[in-house]
């Protein structure tokens, strides 16, 4: 049986290795996206231009140490995200170690490497995957605090590894101040030790989460002081129709396989936490970090709606709140390793949901781009190679809002010093990159030099040739 267990541990790690694989080549394959661009040109030569949360501080470090280091390769740029990635299948493996079921250790997994929306991050020069590397690091100490023996080394990892996520995306305050509330709870009513050695360890961990959190707190109220900015970017209807129904949105990655289906994810995950309570309070998850995990993802619920009810932030939504599906995941893989000792049919339904959740993921494989950050809007690269050769009169190209950063980052990487970027599509400029149905208001001496996709087409002005 252990022959066996281990067997099918390393199918998973092999698993967990040809998904990080598949990471490390979109990254090399896919254009660069608008955000990527902006904060190359914005945030990295300043990393403490603290004007939006849009700056991931680490992520704006790390482009300006690669770049220094390797060029401005789009690889090399979005390196750390890669290599979070390997962080996050390393500790998310360990962590999967920790259930007893075979066919929930497979649910697990494919809620946790067969997501592509959460997989895009990786993939991509932002502070998210560094985020979520981060945050199964700290996943793994909260669930080893609650079952190993090392409890104040576990729990002092799981919350600086939370710290430093901040640091990454501002948004990562939520689980590493909730994450702080639960493992306090949870030690003080620990009866393992004496209650001076408790009293200890929950003071321990409250000061250095609030070391590890001073900076990215004084970033939150620089922001909001200066630029009365409060997590601009979400929703302001509700935390269930905004951050679940986004995060829902964003995990079918816009495939449309039944009308009903949004609704009836949306309806599981209610059954999830349902079933998480009632678990509980008949003693099912009483043991182990079943209900701790529960109560981290409510505590991450209720502080979103609190800062937006006491603050006036936005319900986080997609990106902001992707960090919740991991919690989602694990929450969901405990109760069933739980629930499997007493029934076999949740086997069975992990092991169906599993199945879906590949067929899924195998159908949103692609090296093109991502859904959000559209960075397959057009061929920004390869139209500024289609420009006429060997002329480098001085000359404006002028587009879409979408498609400025990218455009001037292939620029500068291929030596365009003379050319000019604008998205101020009006007459009179030297070339264009537009929608085929924007061309006709701009005159009638355009002359098409290439088409791409979604319709674009390259125009160049009469007069200039």
């Amino acid at each position: 049986m252990e022959g066996r267990t281990r067997t099918f541990d390393a199918t998973l790690a092999g698993g967990a290795a040809i998904v990080v694989l598949y990471v490390a080549v979109r990254a090399a394959c896919m254009p660069i996206a608008f955000d990527e661009a902006y904060s190359f040109f914005r945030y990295m030569p300043h990393p403490l231009l603290l004007d939006t949360e849009n700056n991931h501080f680490l992520n704006s470090c790390l482009m300006a140490l690669w770049s220094h280091l390797f060029g401005n390769s789009v690889f090399w740029l979005r390196l750390h995200s890669v290599l979070s990635a390997g962080l996050y299948a390393i500790f998310s493996l360990r962590t999967i170690r920790c259930l007893q079921h075979p066919a929930v250790k497979a649910l697990a997994f494919a809620m946790l490497f067969l997501n592509p929306y959460l997989l895009d991050w990786f993939s991509l020069a932002r502070g998210y995957g560094l985020g979520l590397g981060l945050e199964a690091v700290s996943l793994y100490y909260v669930v080893q605090t609650i079952q190993g023996p090392r409890i104040t080394a576990s729990g002092l990892l799981a919350l600086l590894s939370g710290g430093f996520a901040t640091l990454a995306n501002l948004a990562s305050i939520y689980p590493t101040v909730v994450t702080l509330a639960v493992l306090s709870g949870w030690r003080l009513q620990d009866r393992r030790s004496g209650r001076t050695e408790r009293l200890r360890d929950v003071a321990w961990w409250s000061v250095s989460t609030v070391v590890c959190l001073v900076p990215s707190v004084l970033i939150v109220l620089h922001i909001r002081s200066v630029f009365r900015l409060a997590f601009r970017y979400g929703g302001h209807v509700g935390f269930w129709p905004d951050t679940v129904g986004s995060l829902i949105d964003d995990s079918l990655y816009g495939a449309a396989y039944t009308p009903w289906l949004h609704d009836a994810i949306g309806l599981g995950l209610g059954l999830v936490v349902a079933g998480a309570l009632l678990a509980w309070a008949t003693g099912l998850a009483r043991e182990g970090p079943t209900l701790w995990l529960c109560l981290l993802l409510l505590g991450d619920a209720c502080a979103i709606v609190a800062v937006h009810d006491l603050m006036g932030a936005r319900y986080m939504i997609d990106r902001g709140a992707v960090w919740l599906i991991p919690v989602f995941a694990w929450t969901f893989a405990f109760l069933c390793d739980r629930a499997a000792r007493l029934t076999p049919w949740v086997s069975h339904l992990a092991l169906g949901l599993s199945a879906l959740c590949l067929l899924h993921g195998l159908a949103s494989v692609n090296l093109t781009g991502t859904p959000e950050e559209h960075a397959d809007l057009a061929d920004a690269e390869r139209a500024l190679q289609d420009l006429p050769a060997g002329d480098t009169r001085p000359a404006t190209l002028s587009t879409v809002f979408g498609l400025t950063e990218q455009l001037r980052f292939y620029a500068v990487q291929q030596g365009m010093a003379w050319l000019s970027i604008s998205d101020d599509v009006v007459p009179g400029k030297d070339f264009y990159l537009v929608p085929r149905a924007d061309a006709d208001r701009l005159g009638g001496n355009l002359r098409a030099i290439a088409h791409y996709r979604h319709d674009f087409v390259l125009l160049e002005r009469s007069e200039r040739q």
